[in-house]
């Protein structure tokens, strides 16, 4: 009984009061210091909730705030040294480093710095280029010829051209007339004999040459020289016995009726009798005149009184018109007016096409043929005949079947 109480109690320490006391303290310190660390450790990786997140830690944006800050520091020194160099070679001055101190020290800065650094130097060097270069010397530059892209003439200039010889500028057209031309070298207007115009080309004189420089800004103004041609106007007249005439029609021989002519009135006034075919009794042909549709003949003129009388109205086969009244037009019919050319009737009056076609499509007034020729040397006046149809006392009474005409009188 007594070697099992022994085994029972084998290991055992048995402390005194004193020794326990120590014990107790040593591990209740040592519980304390672990504790210690846990709450430490779970400080530094306290989730917390912000703006990046559930979940985010707390020192995540202290690291972050470090990086950026080196990062910025880095691109600083960057930029910092690149304008030192670009000082140092010249490229920029002082001041303008100063100025450039000013902005943000970034990479985007950096790069719009060099590009903005290369197109001004680039300029710089082409504007001197320019200046240097001789009047004489030809030079080929970039061109910039085109259509406008705007409607109507809201853009300055049609198209510019910065190439070719120094004091020669081509133009689009064939130009052969220098008064059609408004030309300016630097704002001061030129005048013919400055300038001399050589089929396409713009020749400027050797004193105005010594004048342009690089940076001249010469204008040219050209109004075309298709001026538009006065109307040209004939009349195809073909009597009772197939005779046909073709007689101009021209303002310069046109004049106006002045006083109401009846039937048996032996004068017709007008207002300016001189510019009619001045004939008397003793003419081989009589002055001939269109009223309306009337062909009317006389034989004498007065230029004092302004009318012409010893008539015969209704000729050739025309009706006679029952009251003539103040207004009518009085167009020369007289021999005057004929066409010159014999072929008038058998050919055309144009110019011929390629390939001897018949015309080129220019029409009379383009063309040089002699009758052409004989049109456009007076403007024509082309009688208002509804005016003259609608006069009341246009159709003689009982003159045609009842109903073909309107009778308004």
């Amino acid at each position: 009984m007594s070697e099992e109480k022994d085994d029972l109690f084998e290991g055992l320490q048995i402390m005194s009061p004193e020794e326990l006391n120590s014990v107790v303290e040593s591990e209740e310190s040592e519980e304390k210091e672990e504790t210690k660390t846990e709450e430490e450790s779970s400080e530094m990786f306290q989730p917390v909730e912000s703006e990046k997140g559930e979940g985010a830690y707390e020192n995540t944006d202290n690291q972050t705030e470090s990086t950026t800050a080196t990062s910025s520091e880095r691109s600083e020194e960057i930029y910092k040294g690149l304008i030192k160099e670009l000082v140092d070679a010249n490229i920029i001055t002082a001041a303008e480093a100063d100025k450039l101190d000013e902005l943000e020290g970034s990479l985007d800065t950096i790069k719009e710095l060099m590009t903005k650094t290369v197109q001004t130097n680039f300029k710089a060097a082409e504007e001197q280029w320019k200046a240097n270069m001789p009047a004489a010397k030809k030079r080929f530059l970039e061109i910039e010829d085109a259509f406008d892209e705007v409607k109507f003439d809201t853009a300055g200039f049609d198209r510019q051209v910065t190439s070719g010889t120094v004091g020669t500028y081509a133009i689009d057209r064939t130009a052969t007339n220098v008064n059609h031309f408004w030309i300016t070298v630097d704002g001061k207007r030129l005048h013919p004999g400055e300038f001399t115009v050589s089929g396409k080309n713009v020749v400027m004189s050797e004193a105005i040459q010594d004048t342009i420089g690089g940076s001249s800004v010469i204008i040219i103004t050209h109004f075309t020289e298709n001026i538009i041609q006065y109307p040209v106007g004939f009349r195809i007249f073909q009597d009772m016995n197939g005779n046909v005439e073709y007689l101009r029609l021209a303002k310069d021989n046109t004049t106006v009726v002045t006083e109401t002519v009846e039937i048996t009135d032996t004068k017709i006034y007008v207002e300016d009798a001189s510019i009619l075919p001045f004939v008397n009794v003793n003419s081989s042909n009589p002055g001939v005149v269109f009223i309306g549709g009337e062909r009317i003949t006389y034989w004498e003129v007065s230029l004092e009184d302004n009318y012409i009388t010893n008539l015969r109205r209704g000729t050739a086969g025309t009706g006679m018109l029952q009251r003539i009244t103040p207004g009518f037009i009085v167009v020369d019919g007289s021999k005057d007016q004929e066409l010159p050319e014999s072929t008038t009737h058998t050919k055309v009056w144009y110019d011929a096409g390629i390939h001897n076609t018949p015309a080129n499509g220019l029409g009379i007034q383009q063309a040089t043929t002699t009758n052409a020729n004989f049109l456009k040397e007076k403007q024509a006046q082309v009688p208002n005949y509804r005016l003259e149809l609608n006069e009341k006392n246009y159709f003689a009474k009982d003159y045609v079947v009842s109903g073909y005409a309107e009778d308004l009188i």
